[in-house]
């Protein structure tokens, strides 16, 4: 009766396997076939987003870097897909309701660029004014006894490159033209930088004789919000024909 009995089983089981009986087989269920992410999907953008900025200050650029190129894949009609797509995800500065990360880390990576785009603009100011503090010597010499009196710095420049730094509201650097190098200031001053920068140069000349001075300044808007970077140095012409550069630096709005 036993073995009978677990007869009975095995067979109801394999029936329901094998739909006997007569009814057809049961169709087993298709996978679900992949769909594309939305284009315009903010909120899974900025998960995108947090993911890669995430990786980004743990250290793996590389994989920041792909989880960028995904978001701009994806999500390209979204705010985090177009910030994605420009200066390696720096746009975001444009962008408002970010996330706990993104706010603590995006501000930090932000303030790393914008130092090391400050350095440049620095170091240009710098190299234009000990090369107007060479040129002052050579002048005052040619002019002898009469320098006090008909000194004057060389004239004042426009700003060069003469682009913006900001294109479609993206920080973009810009390299000025030969031409823009071959004004006369900047011939006289053997200046001819071949870089590209964020940051517009000009040469400042005020007045004649004792009390000339020249200022050489650099002024940026390194994040495209309306605020501009300076950074300056001064120098003027003695009483004694000597001339005074000792003002140092003079910033403002470093990180704008």
């Amino acid at each position: 009766m036993r073995r009978r009995t677990t007869n009975g089983f095995i067979a109801a089981a394999l029936c329901l396997l094998t739909a006997c009986g007569g009814s057809a087989p049961a169709k087993a269920p298709e996978p679900p076939t992949a769909t594309r992410p939305a284009a315009g999907d903010e909120t899974a953008a900025r998960a995108a987003w947090d993911a890669a900025m995430k990786l980004r200050f743990g250290g793996d650029e590389l994989g920041a870097q792909r989880g960028l190129v995904r978001l701009a894949a994806d999500y390209p009609d979204t705010r985090y897909g177009r910030a994605a797509t420009g200066s390696g995800g720096l746009a975001i500065v444009t962008l408002a309701g970010l996330g706990t990360l993104s706010a603590i880390a995006v501000p930090a990576y932000l303030r790393y660029i914008g130092r090391a785009r400050s350095a440049d603009a620095r170091a240009a100011v710098e190299r234009i004014t000990d090369a107007a503090i060479a040129w002052h010597g050579t002048e005052c010499a040619r002019l002898g006894k009469a320098c006090t009196r008909k000194f004057a710095w060389p004239a004042t420049t426009p700003r060069i490159p003469a682009a913006s730094a900001c294109v479609e509201g993206r920080p973009t650097p810009q390299q000025a033209a030969p031409s823009e190098w071959a004004h006369p200031t900047w011939k006289a001053l053997n200046i001819d930088l071949d870089l590209r920068s964020h940051y517009q140069l000009e040469f400042v000349s005020e007045g004649k004789g004792a009390g000339a001075k020249f200022i050489v300044r650099a002024t940026g808007d390194v994040d495209c919000d309306g605020v501009f970077s300076t950074f300056e140095r001064t120098g003027s012409l003695n009483p004694d024909g000597s001339v005074d550069a000792g003002y140092g630096m003079i910033e403002s709005d470093e990180l704008e």
